[in-house]
């Protein structure tokens, strides 16, 4: 039998290694309310891509967001065979998205850039290719930008 890669789009830079462990999506479905903690992949980066984009809480992020867009980081994981069809989620007949309840290593393969205007478009049409160096350090300036905008909510907090 054919080895079949698996890949994960994420927002956030794990590592260049990275160990994904289990957990609840954020952007979950209802449908998807009361599944065990897992990890999500897909058989290309595209179909990663479909199943992502649509994401409302990923669109309202980024509009509330001081940034036009983000950088998004692909990961292929090393040990695609612990990776099962998910069969419950609704779109996963189109994006053809696998589940995995055990810890993945991963190794980062690319990065690139996307602005909400080009976010419900397909991937080959809503990206701009970047380097790893650059998504990186993009990456941390908006952790750090992050953090600050916590800190001052918790400074202006009535106790």
């Amino acid at each position: 039998m054919k080895k079949v890669d698996m890949y994960h789009i994420s927002r956030h830079f794990i590592g260049r290694e990275a160990k994904f462990k289990p957990r609840i999506p954020i952007s979950q479905n209802k449908c998807e309310t009361g599944l065990p903690p897992r990890i999500c992949a897909a058989d290309s980066v595209e179909k990663c891509w479909d199943a992502i984009r649509v994401c409302r809480d990923l669109i309202t992020e980024m509009k509330k967001s001081n940034y036009p867009g983000f950088y998004f980081f692909v990961y292929r994981f090393k040990n695609p065979s612990l990776f099962v069809k998910n069969n419950v989620v609704m779109d996963a007949h189109s994006t053809n998205e696998h589940i995995s309840y055990e810890d993945a290593d991963a190794e980062l393969i690319d990065v690139f850039y996307c602005d909400s205007w080009r976010l419900l478009k397909p991937l080959l049409f809503g990206y701009e290719k970047a380097t790893i160096e650059e998504a990186i350090e993009a990456y941390n300036e908006w952790q750090k930008e992050t953090l600050q905008i916590a800190e001052k909510t918790v400074e202006e907090m009535e106790w």
